[in-house]
């Protein structure tokens, strides 16, 4: 078994570079606040089609490689055929045999040489009480394609904990014991489509075991990949978490409001929605509620204390006083839940304004980065 867990997990800094979709020089994110200290939640901010979706698409591949032996693909041009070299560090405090020690760990892709982009001096390892710069990645060749890089006792460590974890059920967000780090990915699709599934069968929803990244897209229609196969398998279990989830959207999306998720019924198995005291379904709500919805489920049935939250686009189908009511929350979710990161890709002035650089706010550390050259 092994003793090593992971007690803190939070982004540092993205390095790009390469010939493909990004400019040749080096493109740079820094993800500490003004303080140097990691950001709790972070705003990547630009006009569409200036490459927002795709750092996000970079980070999630990045990530997704923890706990792999061998990669064929990361499915994102530039890091598949070379064109790229990313490098992106994380602080990450790490507890073995009761003794706890920080590292840093450069997660790395693409086409480099020697062992990472960017060393880290001892003077920056200081400044985090980290003891050493750790990699974990795949290089990429003309010959053979992608190959692992050599790693030290601990990366082994680390990976292995992974593996140990993968397909694991998560314990659910408010009483989650499990600590190690997950990515959650939302595209900008978060639509809830009408099951046209027939055959509703109690059974353990798709992405449900834990997994280093979930990525969650507008459904299909299969009953296997909806929102109301989540809440009724919750109800299923029986261990309080489809009451927790249900007043997690309650609280987030619907309180204010004549509507609210009551549950769910037994025939036809779906969630029963109130809406000004009528009942309905999960697809009849509003394309705003919708997204809504789907965001905060999904956090709720699959964060553990230490994921980085990516959100492309949250501000899609939301009215602008949405718009501020969703960055409140999410500020919220931040300041409650201390070891989350929360990364938003948007080109909302509502947004922008509800994010609220200027202002102080206790439990918060906020960054951001503008893109004005186009990275498409």
């Amino acid at each position: 078994m092994n003793d090593l867990t992971i007690e803190f997990f939070q982004p540092l800094r993205l390095r790009i570079e390469g010939d493909g979709p990004f400019p040749s020089v080096p493109y740079e994110i820094d993800f500490t606040d003004e303080g140097g200290q990691p950001c709790n939640i972070f705003m990547l901010m630009s006009e569409n089609g200036m490459g927002k979706t795709t750092l996000l698409e970079i980070m999630a591949a990045l990530m997704r490689q923890l706990g792999k032996k061998e990669i064929s693909s990361y499915g994102v041009d530039g890091l598949d055929n070379g064109e790229l070299a990313v490098q992106w560090d994380i602080l990450v405090r790490l507890v073995e045999n009761n003794k706890q020690r920080n590292i840093v760990l450069s997660l790395l892709a693409g086409k480099f040489s020697g062992g990472s982009l960017i060393p880290w001096t001892e003077e920056e390892l200081q400044r985090y009480e980290a003891d050493a710069q750790e990699r974990v990645g795949f290089k990429w060749e003309r010959s053979i394609g992608l190959r692992s890089l050599s790693s030290s006792e601990t990366v082994q460590k680390i990976q292995a904990i992974f593996r140990e974890w993968e397909g694991a059920a998560p314990d659910g967000f408010e009483e989650n014991s499990l600590n190690l780090p997950t990515l959650l990915h939302f595209s900008a699709y978060r639509d809830i489509p009408k099951i046209t599934e027939q055959r509703r069968r109690i059974s353990e929803p798709d992405y449900w075991g834990y997994s280093p990244v979930r990525k969650f897209s507008s459904h299909s229609t299969s009953w296997e990949n909806s929102l109301d196969n989540v809440l009724v398998w919750m109800k299923w279990l029986d261990d309080g978490r489809l009451e927790k989830a249900v007043e997690i959207i309650n609280k987030r999306v619907f309180q204010g409001s004549t509507t609210f998720i009551k549950g769910v019924r037994k025939t036809p198995p779906e969630a029963i929605v109130i809406s000004k005291g009528q009942e309905h379904g999960l697809d009849r709500l509003s394309s705003g509620e919708k997204n809504l919805v789907q965001l905060f489920l999904r956090i709720g049935a699959h964060c553990t204390r230490n994921s980085i939250i990516l959100i492309d686009e949250p501000e899609i189908h939301l009215h602008p006083n949405w718009q501020k009511r969703l960055m409140k929350q999410l500020r919220e979710f931040a300041q409650e839940h201390p070891g989350i990161t929360i990364i938003l890709a948007t080109h909302s002035i509502e947004m922008l304004r509800a994010f609220g650089f200027e202002h102080k706010e206790k439990g918060l550390r906020k960054g951001g980065e503008i893109i004005e050259e186009n990275m498409e």
